[in-house]
């Protein structure tokens, strides 16, 4: 018989060939059911494939995509993703409400105390719900109001170039170092207001600590976080070394900045005289108190905090950031940019919203 001729350990190696050729063909009828894409290996998916196209991420999606369409199922390691790779397709598919899922999965999950919570990654009528209370939450306090922002914006932008002018007269060469974070203090002060009714001094301790939370949350999960996307699990075998440990630390920072938050709020009279983000939802906790599943919740509000405060500090600080070093680099539009806020502003005013002339609302446009 042929099995007297061959091993044991042969006949294991082909029966486990034979197991994985058979999971081979039945992920990629699976994929069919999605959109075309790459063959599927697992447990690796199709990371083979994306990784011989190219090293750098976009370059290989858009090598793939000449192959199998603007829209292709891919999957990375554990993950099934579906990959848009034109304008027409993000325009087709982001408008349908079947897209308006988040995916919640590893450090994410854990974040949102494994719950359906907050507003970057929850989804459903959870996600719709709270949404649509934040939006209007925030209108209360001057969020989308041009004259209450514009206020508010002036008040910290008048404290910044106070800060920037200190700095550089306190400089030999009237120099400034503009480092990643160097705006976050301003954005988080302007956020700050509309959620928790105050603004920091610069070297608030307060300040400076959620300025850590979120440092310690987004920076630190970078070496990690499509690897932890792709396989979950290895957060709690490697939770130091892909960056999980430091993450967890800077939620929990988050989670006890919340509570002492809604502790101080809760010492005022925030249901008659609500003066910020904080009361409404305080309100809206009160409210939801006797729902046997309330969704507005103390925990529910940490998410939610730290989602506005992460959302609106890192991503807007980062694109100024990278402004002025396009500017730096490019000399005849820094000088361009110059001349025409001299002539249309000058040097006695703060600049409004209809200042944006042609040259300008085109940088503008272009960079953002």
């Amino acid at each position: 018989m042929i099995l007297h001729c061959v091993s044991l350990r042969n006949f294991v190696s082909i029966v486990g060939t034979a197991k994985l050729f058979g999971k081979v063909i039945q992920t990629s009828k699976n994929c069919t059911a999605l959109k075309l894409g790459p063959i599927r290996f697992p447990p690796f998916g199709t990371l083979f494939q994306v990784m011989m196209e190219s090293s750098i991420g976009y370059v290989a999606f858009n090598n793939l995509a000449k192959k199998y369409g603007d829209v292709m199922s891919v999957k990375m390691g554990l993950m099934d993703v579906v990959m848009l790779s034109s304008f027409e397709a993000v325009k087709e598919v982001m408008t349908k409400e079947e897209s308006y899922g988040r995916l919640c999965t590893g450090a994410q999950w854990d974040r949102s105390f494994q719950k359906n919570y907050g507003l970057a990654f929850s989804s459903g009528p959870a996600w719709n719900e709270i949404r649509a209370f934040c939006r209007n939450a925030l209108r209360q306090y001057g969020y989308g109001d041009r004259k209450a922002m514009k206020n508010l914006i002036i008040e910290e932008i008048t404290v910044l170039i106070k800060y920037m002018k200190n700095e550089s007269n306190s400089h030999p060469i009237r120099k400034i170092h503009f480092e990643s974070d160097y705006f976050h203090k301003s954005f988080a002060n302007v956020i700050g207001t509309l959620v928790m009714g105050q603004r920091f001094d610069y070297n608030d301790q307060e300040l400076l600590d959620l300025l850590q939370h979120e440092h310690d949350f987004i920076k630190n999960g970078a070496l990690g976080v499509g690897l932890l996307m792709a396989y979950p699990f290895l957060r709690h075998i490697f939770p130091n070394s892909l960056g999980y440990t430091t993450q967890m630390k800077g939620t929990n920072g988050f989670r006890i900045s919340a509570d002492n938050l809604l502790r101080k709020r809760r010492q005022e009279p925030y249901d008659i005289n609500p003066r910020c983000f904080a009361d409404e939802f305080l309100k809206k906790i009160d409210e939801d108190d006797l729902n046997p599943e309330p969704l507005f919740t103390d925990e529910n509000f940490a998410v939610v905090y730290s989602d506005i405060m992460q959302g609106g500090t890192d991503t807007t600080s980062s694109v100024l950031i990278f402004t002025i070093l396009l500017l730096t680099h490019n000399q005849n539009a820094q000088v361009r940019l110059h001349a025409e806020i001299m002539k249309v502003i000058g040097e006695d005013r703060f600049p409004e919203i209809d200042d944006r002339k042609t040259y300008l609302k085109k940088f503008i446009i272009d960079r953002f």
